[in-house]
Formats: structure tokens, sequence, C-alpha cells
């Protein structure tokens, strides 16, 4: 464990016997759950280090030859809270191949690929090498790019100058928290949003023809996403875009550990906190960002955003550090 919210693990500090074991576990909570085959068991090498920077989790690893394997399923519980994911992973050093449904992507230093967690993908590794990794909530995700799915499995390449550059401020910024991980690096947050919507925005239109997931629980959180600022957002009007029962939409958000009218609430409460924050929000009143969340009654926010946050939403804005 690292200090100022930097966790790590080095297979050096663990005995051959749990080596493996000790790191699939670790590296399946960063991203999915996955399982290296190291080229030697008995000389494999590797170290982890990773750090949430408000909803966004970055990570870095780095680890001697070997081949792995991604199950599908739910993302690792590590920045994902509800178990949905994309991860966009910047090759540092050495090369890399993967295999994302049917896609064989070949990645260089300075190159840059999407990937879902949800998805099985396979990725193997002659040589050492070294590779960052930003864990993008999916809720999130699909504000940043409308079809996250289509975009994942595109090799982007570093030949191209705004991918170059958008990786190359996703290594400083690691870099830089490595030599300070004392700062408060949370305000980076939407520093690296940005980075990833520039980088994203210079994917072929060509290269998206992967096929939908057919993962319910995206679609009716993407609906969710779209429709906070309605406050008649109910279980009834979601079931009805995704052409499902109310029931299936109880199913769907009980496998989460919520009912429907709770996630949306819970959604909403953390939009408006972001909104708080936010530099560009601040010329909204406490109001205005109550009322585009959806929320009809302005003294119920104000307490259950105190309930959550311990703070009141005035109190919480007043809190947040001055933008560098």
């Amino acid at each position: 464990m690292g200090s100022a919210g930097i966790e790590t693990l080095s297979t050096r500090e663990i005995s051959k016997t749990e080596r493996l074991s000790r790191w699939n576990a670790f590296v399946s909570d960063t991203f999915a759950v996955l399982h290296i085959q190291p080229e030697n068991v008995g000389d494999y090498e590797a170290t982890i280090a990773r750090i949430c920077i408000g909803r966004l989790g970055l990570s870095w690893y780095e680890t001697t030859a070997s081949s792995g394997i991604v199950a599908p399923g739910t993302a690792g519980t590590w920045s994902a809270p509800v178990g949905d994911a994309f991860i966009l992973a910047i090759q540092e050093h050495g090369n890399c191949t993967g295999h994302y449904l049917g896609r064989e992507i070949v990645s260089g230093p300075g190159d840059m690929v999407l990937l879902d967690a949800s998805r099985q993908w396979r990725v193997e590794s002659q040589a050492s090498m070294r590779v960052v990794a930003i864990k993008i909530p999916a809720n999130h995700m699909l504000k940043i790019i409308q079809d996250p799915e289509a975009a994942c499995g595109i090799r982007l390449g570093a030949e191209v100058p705004e991918v170059a550059l958008a990786a190359s401020l996703v290594l400083k910024i690691k870099n830089a928290i490595e030599t300070h991980p004392e700062a408060d690096w949370e305000a980076y947050e939407n520093v690296l949003i940005d980075i990833i919507k520039s980088a994203l925005h210079h994917l072929p239109e060509s290269d998206r023809t992967l096929p939908k997931s057919g993962n319910q629980r995206r679609e009716a959180c993407a609906y969710i996403e779209k429709n906070l600022g309605n406050p008649d957002l109910n279980v009834s009007l979601i079931a009805a875009e995704l052409g499902v029962s109310t029931r299936s939409i109880q199913r769907i958000f009980g496998e989460l550990g919520f009912t429907p009218r709770g996630y949306i609430f819970e959604r909403r409460i953390d939009e408006a906190a972001e909104r708080l924050r936010r530099p560009d929000c601040q010329h909204l009143s406490i109001t205005d960002i109550a009322y585009s969340m959806g929320f009809s009654d302005l003294s119920h926010f104000v307490r259950s955003f105190r309930r959550k946050f311990g703070l009141s939403p005035r109190d919480f804005r007043a809190a947040q550090p001055t933008p560098r």
C-alpha cells in the first residue's frame, strides 16, 4: 500500500508460491477478472500502482513477458462502484498484442486502445512492457462518447499528432503523481476527461463496427444519464425505453444493490456534487443545480446532500480547492 491514496503491489515482495494468485487478485480488482500466464513462472516479475482521481482510476504497471486473458462479466470494484467500466490503455514501453472480439491490436510505445471491461480480451507480450491505464466508470464514459462500445478494440496510433500529445500528457500526469504523491490530484479528473475526449475524437469512423454488447444495465444507465434532469424519471419510463418489464429493470438494479429509484437518486446527488466542484459551474446557484438534476424540493435536496457528504451544498462548494 502506498501513501496519499496510491496503492502498490510488487511481485518481488511476494513468495513465488503466492506470486501469481496475489498478482491476479489485485489486477482483477483493478481492471476486470484477469488470469496471467507468465512465460517463466519462476522468473516472473511485475509491479503495479493505482490511484483514484475523482471518479476515474489511474494505474500503471510493468511486467516481464507474459500472456493474459480477461473473462467477460463485470469490472473490478476499484474505481467502478457498479461493476461496469471502460479502460483506456496507453503503451508506455515495449510492445504487446491484444485480441478483442476478433480484432488483433498490435500496440507500441505511445499507442492507445479503449477496452470494455465487461467483454473478454487477451493480451500477450514477448518481453517486458509498461502500460498506463485510465479506468472510466461506464456511466461517465457514456458522457464522453455516445457509443463507447463501437470505439473499443481500435488502435489509436502514436503517429497521429493529437494521439501522441494525449498519450504524453497522461504519462506526464502519471510521472508527476509518482514524484509528488502527497499532492491533491483530484482536480485533474477533468484534465484526464478532456484528454480522453481528444484521443477518441480521432477514431476512424469506418472502424467503429463492433456489435452492441446487449448489456441492458448499461442501456438503462445510459438512459438515466441522459434524463437525470427529468423530475418524472422513473422505472416505468426506463422499462418503456428498453422495451422490457418494470420487473426486469428492478432486477437489473437489484443486482447492484439499488432500487431503480435509489440509483437515480444517487446519480443525481453525485452529479450535483460534481457540478458544485467544477469551476465552469460556479456561476450556477445551488437552486439551479438542484433543479437541473431533477430535484423539485430544494430543502429535500439540501438535507439529502448533507446526509451523504456531511456538508451543506454551499459549504461543500466553498471547501473545494482553488483551481490551479
